[in-house]
């Protein structure tokens, strides 16, 4: 079922919203089923291990990333895969919603959520005021269940602020395409390998993004890692090749309520924005280091 978008049906939205066993003399062999099942998501943490984050925020393990993707595959600013090493982190369950701004505008740490866009490609009034009326803070006013929409329109800045106010941060690029790719760098989609479609993620829309709660969980209980809002990241934009000579720009991942191909959402894709930019398809959730 798609998706509703708050600008084309405001008024219905919604948020959707014993004993130890003897040891085995060794493993048993798996069954064919098992055998050749495709990859999936990795399921959710435990209650035991989510309560070692901040409510809110789930846990995810370390571990080993090739960084990109391998030769033959993705597009030329995803090579030459390389390793890195992950530790174990923190990250929002969902994306930073106008409701959870708020209070960091209340406080006076934050600028209110912006309602007007700044791109990188200049834009005449008539571009400019559709594409701000498509900033959450703008259209989310009288709006029921409007605070469960993802801000918007914030720039990187915006962004870093609202989460050190949190005692967070911004996940990295590669601790992103980690929990893209399922917390085991071996799925090409956050749920999996099977292809994208309107009942996994918000895309392929056309008024705006939706509700942060709109869509399933994908890896790890995580809402949309991909779809909805691409997302800031901590990690200045670079060549995997030559990471220490970045850029003015910033990585962004994620695909967007935009997204119109498979490719836009994969786990491995890179996007970058000059980090004053604020845009309708670009958003943020925080981490925190464990």
């Amino acid at each position: 079922m798609r998706s509703v978008t708050p600008l084309l049906f405001a008024s219905l939205l919604t948020v959707a919203c014993g004993a130890p066993a003897p040891a085995a003399e060794g493993p048993a062999p798996p069954s064919p089923s098992q055998a050749q099942a495709p990859p999936t998501a990795t399921s959710a943490p435990s209650a035991a291990e989510r309560s070692e984050c901040p409510t809110g925020m789930r846990l995810v393990d370390g571990g080993r990333l090739r960084l990109g993707s391998p030769e033959g595959q993705g597009e030329a600013n995803e090579h030459p895969q390389r390793e890195v090493h992950l530790r174990p982190f923190c990250v929002d369950e969902v994306l930073v919603n106008l409701g959870a701004y708020a209070p960091c505008v209340e406080n006076a740490i934050c600028d209110a959520a912006p309602e007007t866009v700044l791109t990188e490609r200049p834009l005449s009034i008539t571009e400019n005021e559709r594409e701000s009326a498509l900033c959450t803070a703008r259209f989310a006013k009288n709006l029921k269940g409007g605070d469960d929409l993802p801000v918007n329109c914030v720039s990187h800045r915006d962004a870093e602020r609202f989460c050190k106010w949190r005692g967070a941060r911004l996940l990295t690029e590669a601790e992103f395409e980690w929990l893209a790719s399922g917390g085991e760098d071996r799925l090409k989609f956050p749920w999996g390998n099977s292809e994208p479609d309107e009942g996994r993620l918000c895309w392929q829309q056309e008024g705006g993004p939706c509700s942060v709660k709109a869509h399933p969980p994908q890896a790890l209980g995580v809402h949309d890692i991909v779809g909805n809002l691409a997302e800031w990241t901590s990690t200045p934009h670079a060549p995997y090749g030559d990471p220490d000579s970045p850029g003015e720009a910033v990585s962004v991942r994620g695909g967007s309520w935009r997204s119109r191909e498979a490719g836009e959402v994969r786990a491995k894709r890179r996007d970058a924005r000059p980090p004053i930019h604020r845009e309708a398809d670009l958003g943020f959730r925080c981490a925190r280091d464990k």
